[in-house]
């Protein structure tokens, strides 16, 4: 009868100890034994990094470079959490033209209801569905040329790898080009809307290697890519600083303002030109340096800028 009670008080006697004398848990290694490596691209799964409030898609160069190797339902994009947009509204639509009462536990309610999609052909219930809406801040990609200074395209590219630190959040990058190995390092700020790009190659004395940051205007179509190349006059960029370092530069989509920082640990070349479909800047190290860090920092218009880390 007092059997049970015996056998579970010896047992409990010799787990207990058992437990306390036991390893503590390698968090790091059980954590980094699942980091993800790849060594070709897959067209519907790019790596991301981020902190909850920004994100950045990123290809296997370890930025923005390539998007025709991708699946057009998975576009590389930069978004951030207040990073919101609203095409013009010149009709004035409100949300009341979208509401219709309804009886909830028997007090008669507004909201905005569809019976059927043929209510959402109305142009305020149209506009109402579609705005606000998230954006991409920009698309930041390699600056990578031939000797000859052609443009490089993702056939040059060998011995592609990227893996992705889960412990760190950092993503790590790197290929062959033009028989020359190239590193990249991408990672986000863990508390600020800020990219760090690392580059190591000697690419970078030969002012062969650089970052690409072109600026899209948004798409009517929103889904799945809300990026629009095609139409430059619907939004605009404007250097307003600049210093041997790095830029700033306003960004301005209809109502939406925001401004872009790239700074640098050493001194940049900085071209800036706008054409018929985009706004690029393009930057690169001229030296005898074989690496460069990069940061790049978005915000809304308005902000207090605070010091780059």
């Amino acid at each position: 009868m007092h059997i049970r009670p015996l056998l579970l008080c010896l047992l409990s006697t010799w787990v207990v100890p058992r437990l306390a004398d036991a390893a503590p848990i390698d968090r790091y290694a059980l954590v980094t034994r699942h980091n993800p490596t790849i060594t070709a691209v897959d067209k519907a799964a790019p790596f991301m990094v981020g902190n909850g409030n920004l994100g950045f898609t990123a290809d296997i160069t370890g930025l923005q470079t390539f998007q025709e190797q991708y699946s057009a339902l998975v576009p590389l994009m930069t978004q951030a959490q207040w990073a919101w947009h609203s095409f013009p509204n010149p009709k004035g639509f409100k949300l009341a033209q979208a509401q219709v009462p309804m009886k909830v536990r028997g007090v008669l309610q507004w909201y905005p209801y569809l019976s059927d999609w043929e209510q959402a052909k109305k142009p305020e219930v149209q506009w109402l569905r579609e705005n606000p809406h998230r954006f991409s801040l920009g698309r930041l990609g390699l600056y990578l040329v031939e000797a000859d200074g052609k443009t490089a395209e993702f056939s040059d590219l060998s011995a592609t790898r990227q893996t992705l630190d889960m412990w760190t959040g950092r993503l790590a990058s790197s290929f062959v080009f033009d028989g020359t190995p190239v590193d990249v390092e991408t990672s986000v700020h863990p508390d600020r809307d800020l990219i760090i790009v690392r580059l190591r190659s000697k690419l970078l004395a030969e002012g062969r290697l650089g970052m690409d940051l072109k600026f899209p205007g948004v798409s009517a179509n929103l889904n799945p890519d809300p990026a629009d190349w095609a139409h430059p006059e619907s939004h605009s960029t404007r250097e307003t600083a600049r210093d041997a370092n790095g830029l700033t530069l306003a960004r301005q989509l209809d109502d939406t303002r925001y401004s872009v920082r790239v700074a640098s640990d050493r001194e940049l070349t900085i071209a800036t030109r706008v054409d018929a479909v985009e706004c690029q800047v393009v930057y690169t190290r001229i030296g005898q340096h074989d690496r460069i860090a990069c940061r790049i920092v978005a915000q809304r218009a308005g902000e207090r800028e605070a010091p780059l880390p």
